[in-house]
Parts: structure tokens; sequence; C-alpha cells
């Protein structure tokens, strides 16, 4: 039976041991960003006045051979801060078909993908609880609804929901704004601000976020959100991943790796 894995970067530990176990087997395809990297095994030993000490007893080995440790805890830098271990510094190691893998890193998926969002106002909306608050005063309103697979925000739930973000005067302040501020700082410090005034008011009117232009722009990503929190409010969490499974780019991927015509028995030859 054919067999594909989703993997990101937030797969970590056993999820990602699994998923280098399947790939060094050649048992299925990896789909996917890079898993996280966590190669270690960690004991918890108690130690005086209830506190507890984390300690690394272990590594995993997978049965390449490799351990898909990211961190280098070995060699600190000068700071005492942990780098990652450069991919120049990896080991090749073979699959039981013969392909090359490397150690250090996590998993790197047979077929890459990449999460092409950004961080722009739905993520401000979210991270202020709103899309949350707002699932709550949607539920006593409506006693059900559709079902994950066919549930769609309707223009009037949109509205509604903006109505909302404009009676809780919602505003945020972008990391580009921030980095604005600290450039003109710094330009005040060494006195080049007059010289460049003009450029500065430009280049802060363009930056100062335009919550209801913006909320446009990004209806498609905001809507989505919300309509997660909504749907969870009523079938939980399968509900959240059956509506969430529908736009999919990663699982759209495995399906087409899986037809008869795909590249699945492709990928899995030595190359």
């Amino acid at each position: 039976m054919k067999l594909v894995l989703l993997a990101n970067r937030s797969s970590a530990s056993a999820s990602e041991i699994v998923a280098g176990a399947v790939q060094d087997l050649d048992r299925g395809v990896i789909v996917g960003e890079r898993t996280f990297g966590k190669g270690l095994v960690q004991n918890i030993r108690p130690i005086i006045y209830g506190g507890h000490l984390k300690v690394t007893t272990a590594k995993y080995y997978i049965p390449s051979g490799r351990c898909i440790q990211a961190l280098d805890y070995s060699h600190r830098n000068e700071d005492g801060s942990v780098g990652h271990i450069p991919d120049s510094l990896t080991s090749e190691f073979k699959t039981h078909n013969g392909r090359k893998v490397h150690d250090g890193g996590g998993i790197i998926p047979d077929t890459l993908t990449k999460d092409d969002r950004k961080i722009n106002i739905a993520y401000y909306i979210f991270a202020q609880n709103l899309y949350f608050d707002y699932a709550t005063q949607f539920v006593l309103q409506h006693q059900k609804i559709a079902l994950p697979s066919e549930f769609t925000l309707s223009d009037n739930d949109f509205k509604a929901f903006t109505d909302y973000l404009i009676e809780k005067k919602f505003t945020y302040t972008t990391q580009t704004e921030k980095s604005y501020k600290e450039l003109l700082d710094m330009a005040q410090l060494e006195g080049m601000d007059k010289g460049a005034k003009d450029e500065f008011t430009a280049l802060k009117a363009k930056l100062l976020p335009d919550v209801t232009r913006n909320i446009q722009d990004n209806k498609a990503e905001i809507s989505e959100l919300l309509s997660l929190e909504i749907i969870k409010r009523y079938y939980y969490q399968k509900g959240e991943i059956q509506y969430s499974l529908r736009t999919d780019k990663d699982l759209k991927v495995a399906l087409d790796l899986l037809k008869p015509e795909g590249k699945y028995a492709k990928i899995l030859t030595a190359k």
C-alpha cells in the first residue's frame, strides 16, 4: 500500500522519528517542510527544594544509522548560545533503496513544500483573541451551522465580524513599524533625520496600517481563521481538521503522488 506522511517544522521527537524510519526504509514518501530536529532523550531527576533537572541521557538513531538532532549542544558559541548544525557538516547516509539522506537537522521531506503565508492583519487579529471572542458571540446567535465539509462563511457574517473589529477599536502595530521607529531613533541620534525628513514622512505614511483596507485585502485568510474558530465550537477538533483539509496544499500534493500517474515510485528509486 502506498504511504505518504505529512510533516512540517513543528513535527518533532516521536513524529519525526516515525517519518525518518519510513523514509530510511523507503516505505513511503514524506511531504512538507523540514522537521524540527529533536534527536535527544532527556530524563527528569529531582533536586533539592522541590526542583527538577532535565538531563540528556541518549540520542535517537533511525534505521539508516543517522541522528536527526538539529541543535549542536556539544559546541556552544562564545556567548553560550547553541547553533544549528550547518548542512556542510552533516554526514551522508543511504536508505534501503540506496537514496542519499543526511543527519543533523531533522528530516528533509522527499517533496518539499513551503508555507508562503505572511504575518499580516489576520495574525494580529488572532494574537488579540478576537476570532475566539467573536466565535463565542456567533454561537449564541446561531444554534447550528453546516457540516465542516460544507460550511462557508457568508458575506454577511464577514461584515458582522468586520463591524465587531471596528466596535472593539481593533488596531495593531506591525514589526515593520517598530523597525521604522528604531531606524528613526538612530537617524536622530546620528543627526541624519533632517536631511531625510521628507523620505521619513513618506515612509511612515506608507507603513501605518489601514485597518479597513487591510481587512479587505486579506479577506480570504481572515475568513479561514474565523471559520476554523467557529467550526471548533460545533464540531470540535475533528471538525476543525475536516475543514482545514479542504484547502490544505500539502494534502493536495500527497493525493497527486498517490495517483496511478503520480511520481510515488520514482521518488523511492535510488538516484
